[in-house]
């Protein structure tokens, strides 16, 4: 049994490192079990000191558009302060939900950073987000299918855009998921860029050398603490 899936869109060189950062932040800050307390006598949220979870990481949408992402499952057990196993309470995780989104997108861009790429501030729905510097706006669309037939759905419909009605769009017209191998993929990604007149672009590398960044909390770490 699950209590969340988050799922997250990660550039490769930085997936490793942002998702652990993410980890500490739901541990440290959000994850917590029910205790008891005999004088009142009630249940009370405590922090719980374990969490148990598990990603699963895929490199394309259900579209086959590249789309590497890795869904983080937390599932609902862990530990108290006495080491019983217990379920969950998960109205932290449910509440803070955009500010975990926004905490990965700022530890991510980050690390980005470090190893050299280059990023631009850029919008993901409604959401402030960032892309990798150097991909056209062209280019991005033509592998956004997705995204298209998400809006095409709330237009038949004659729905307006919220996050919700997206939400709810993009599971009512989604595939079935069947991920080819690794390799058909990236000849399949290959051959639609040159059809689309993309052939000559070439993948975007390092802007410059790798930097190191002062390790000084984000905001979002300073409000977390």
């Amino acid at each position: 049994m699950e209590i969340a899936d988050l799922a997250l869109v990660i550039p490769r060189p930085a997936l490793p490192a942002a998702g652990e950062d993410l980890g500490q932040l739901l541990h440290r800050l959000m994850l917590q079990t029910r205790g008891w307390d005999p004088a009142t006598p009630t249940r009370p949220r405590v922090s719980a000191p374990s969490m148990v979870a598990a990603t699963f990481r895929h490199i394309a949408s259900r579209n086959l558009d590249p789309q590497l992402h890795t869904h983080a499952v937390i599932a609902n057990v862990t530990r108290d302060a006495n080491g019983r196993w217990k379920s969950v309470e998960p109205t932290l995780l449910h509440r803070n939900a955009r500010l975990i989104g926004a905490y990965y997108r700022n530890e991510l861009s980050r690390r980005l950073i470090e190893r050299g790429y280059s990023v631009l501030p850029a919008m993901a729905g409604r959401v402030p987000s960032f892309e990798l510097a150097g991909y056209g706006k062209e280019l991005c669309e033509a592998f956004s299918t997705r995204r298209r037939d998400v809006l095409a759905y709330l237009n038949k419909k004659g729905l307006p855009y919220s996050s919700r009605a997206a939400q709810m769009a993009a599971l009512a017209s989604r595939k079935s998921k069947a991920e080819p191998m690794r390799a058909v993929l990236r000849r399949h990604w290959a051959e639609r860029a040159r059809e689309l007149g993309f052939g000559a672009a070439a993948p975007v590398s390092r802007s410059r050398e790798p930097i190191s960044l002062p390790t000084v909390p984000s905001a979002l770490e300073i409000v977390g603490r």
